[in-house]
């Protein structure tokens, strides 16, 4: 039954990326479950906790991918914390994925992508990911999503999809998001298909405690259960009912009885409380309340053949940068820019492109903060063509200034026997006024 504008809303989230055809929509319920599984992971141990993974099931048409059910991976982390594969790993998701494609629950869904967390070094995909959706995930619409894990900012999540050529670009997703808690879907029961947990063989199951359970909010374990409730121990009837003499006060009448304390006492407790309650809220909001993400809105504007790559002055984070990086991407060709404390500062950058495509990644470092990282692409008219209309414009302006200089030329040859006639008619004239001089001279 398809879903009304408003209920798909309210269910389901979108992603699309600039230039591709492929649409990607994920429940919000999966989306919620899995940044819990992945948060979950990230607190097992200090320094960047345990990464995670899952398989990501869903429908396909054409053009569309939606998400709509996971199930976890296992990794037994033989090569550390983080999400590297083993030998015995790649057995049991290679059967994990036969038993997937044979269970009941999911036989009108199929396996769509998949999903891990990153919580270590810059690159939200790397080669060996890459590996991994080649080798289990070879068609052009299945899907890799990753989700960063850090201490101090909020968690983001990318889709990683494949080109129209079939390779995949590894450097960053084309749009990263913020997966913020959903209150939504904290709100509704933890489905019993996400509570699934894959076990290693070599690895006894253990019951957990009550302190485990209570944290990972999962249910009580049901090895012992029979099928049937136990029977309820029934209490011995007593012989007969104690003596009670009649005029003995009952417990409702001491109550009853009691002194009431004034109202106004009543009053001042109740201030008290609501004080106390809203002193607590104020303080702990930090710790309840998300942060927004410190944002130095990234930017690139185009001006002729040049782009100007500008960002937020401004904001707090760049007013405390001590350095950053600039990493361009422009035809093909990756360069890596410096940036001192006055340039980081400075709020933009121009530069001349060569290419039509130009991806820009920011990377600040400021003082006593975690380094903060934004990207942006930009794309614009080929270059060659607008070379050629700049070239033809420079001939013409050539040939009309080779014009004017002939005339010049001209010009200047014309005066030039100007000037020459005038300085004979001048040394003339001088000659004259001396041979006048002369003459008066001699007269007796």
């Amino acid at each position: 039954m398809p879903l009304s504008a408003h209920k798909f809303a309210e269910e389901y989230g979108s992603w699309r990326a600039d230039g591709h055809h492929l649409t990607i929509e994920y429940s919000l319920m999966v989306m919620e479950e899995l940044r819990l599984a992945g948060e979950e992971g990230f607190q097992k141990i200090a320094y960047g906790g345990v990464e995670i993974g899952a398989l990501l099931f869903g429908r396909h048409e054409e053009d569309r991918v939606r998400i709509e059910e996971w199930r976890p991976m296992a990794c037994e982390h033989a090569r550390g914390p983080g999400f590297l594969l083993s030998q015995n790993d790649f057995a049991a998701l290679e059967r994990l994925i036969a038993e997937t494609a044979a269970a009941p629950e999911l036989k009108d869904l199929c396996l769509v992508g998949w999903f891990h967390t990153r919580t270590r070094g810059r690159s939200l995909f790397t080669p060996e990911d890459k590996s991994i959706q080649d080798l289990f995930f070879p068609e052009e619409w299945q899907v890799a999503l990753v989700l960063r894990l850090t201490k101090d900012l909020p968690p983001t999540a990318g889709f990683f999809v494949r080109e129209p050529d079939g390779d995949m670009r590894i450097e960053s997703s084309y749009h990263e998001f913020i997966a913020r808690p959903n209150a939504a879907m904290l709100l509704r029961p933890r489905r019993p298909t996400a509570l699934v947990r894959p076990e290693p063989e070599h690895k006894p199951t253990a019951t957990p405690g009550p302190r485990e359970r209570s944290r990972r909010r999962e249910p009580l374990p049901r090895q012992q259960w029979s099928g049937t409730l136990p029977p309820v121990p029934q209490m011995a009837a007593s012989p007969q009912q104690p003596y009670r003499h009649p005029d003995a006060t009952t417990h409702e009448q001491i109550v009853a009885e009691m002194p009431r304390p004034h109202f106004r006492w009543r009053l001042l407790l109740a201030a008290f409380v609501l004080l106390t309650v809203a002193g607590a809220v104020v303080f702990t909001r930090p710790y309840w309340m998300p942060q927004p993400a410190p944002s130095i809105s990234l930017r690139v504007e185009e001006v002729e053949d040049q782009i100007i790559i500008r960002w937020d002055h401004k904001s707090p984070v760049v007013r405390m940068a001590e350095r950053g990086t600039l990493q361009i991407t422009d035809a093909g060709r990756t360069r890596e820019i410096a940036l001192d404390r006055p340039e980081a500062r400075a709020g933009s950058l121009t530069l001349v492109r060569e290419g039509e495509d130009v991806q820009v990644r920011l990377a600040l470092f400021p003082t006593g903060q975690p380094e903060v990282e934004e990207f942006v692409r930009f794309l614009g008219s080929p270059v060659k063509t607008r070379l050629n209309g700049q070239l033809e414009q420079a001939e013409q302006d050539k040939q009309k200034l080779s014009t004017d200089v002939n005339q010049l030329k001209q010009a200047l040859a014309k005066e030039s026997i100007r000037s020459k006639s005038l300085r004979e008619s001048v040394k003339g004239l001088e000659n004259q006024l001396k041979q006048d001089g002369t003459r008066r001279i001699n007269l007796p």
